[in-house]
């Protein structure tokens, strides 16, 4: 099995944000060391990169919010121990360029027609409005006891692993079928999600006293279709190391490569 996608990029990927309503796929990727946050795009129906490394003149209290309908959303914060966005920008996918910005609000999630954004008044109250997405107009004031009922269209389309820690009876199982099948003990905690006829796993396992992370996918005979090793350093599994959304399956290598596989 072989990905359908594959790029390494110069930072470590931070966050993934798929469009679900054009083929676009943004990343924010940020080097702690150069206190530097870059952004890319990738299309899904090349597949390739748009672009990569683009910068805004914020470029370290910056970070990604998400993308829909061609258009890509990010914040600016304060600092980072109030990481409470201050800023709202919204640009071009394809183009990077800004289409709008506005200060003092906080996205908040979708409507069909656009984008649902937050801020609080001088007395604390917290106010909520219906956004176009293309202008950055406000089309409707919303009620606070309204707040939450907005979410992004055909979040069904995406689905993330369960996480098993280590004890758990289905961590124990895992353990077994590793054993007997991979030859190898793992530990620490698994990912596991089933998709159609394939079981996708990540895991950790120590192999010559390096602790390794391994992704598996088998089919439902429990041939394995795929076994490549994500990492050496062991920093505990995230909800990122791999998620689904229609029949791409996103994976993280070395923490600043994306392989994209099509299942």
């Amino acid at each position: 099995m072989e990905p359908f996608f594959s790029h390494t990029f110069s930072g470590k990927i931070w966050k993934i944000c798929v469009d679900t309503q054009q083929p676009w796929v943004a990343l924010e990727i940020r080097d702690a060391e150069a206190w530097q946050t870059r952004f890319a795009l990738i299309d899904l129906s090349q597949p390739a990169c748009v672009w990569e490394d683009l910068q805004m003149e914020e470029n370290w209290w910056i970070g990604l919010s998400d993308v829909q309908a061609g258009v890509l959303l990010l914040h600016t914060f304060a600092e980072e121990s109030r990481p409470q966005p201050t800023h709202l920008l919204a640009l071009d996918a394809p183009k990077a360029v800004l289409r709008w910005q506005v200060a003092q609000r906080q996205f908040c999630g979708w409507f069909e027609e656009g984008l649902v954004w937050g801020y609080t008044e001088a007395e604390g109250t917290q106010k909520y409005e219906k956004v176009s997405l293309l202008e950055g107009r406000v089309l409707q004031s919303l009620l606070p006891t309204q707040a939450g009922s907005w979410t992004k269209p055909h979040y069904l389309d995406f689905s993330f692993p369960h996480h098993y820690p280590e004890g758990s009876a289905a961590f124990k199982t895992l353990e077994k079928f590793a054993k007997n099948h991979l030859y190898c003990n793992i530990q620490g905690e698994a990912a596991y999600w089933e998709y159609k006829n394939l079981m996708i796993m990540a895991f950790f396992y120590e192999k010559e006293a390096v602790v390794l992370q391994d992704l598996l996918i088998l089919n439902n005979e429990a041939q394995i279709l795929l076994r490549e090793t994500l990492s050496t350093d062991y920093q505990g599994l995230t909800k990122d190391v791999f998620f689904l959304f229609q029949q791409y399956l996103f994976v993280i290598k070395n923490k600043h490569q994306l392989q994209v596989y099509c299942l």
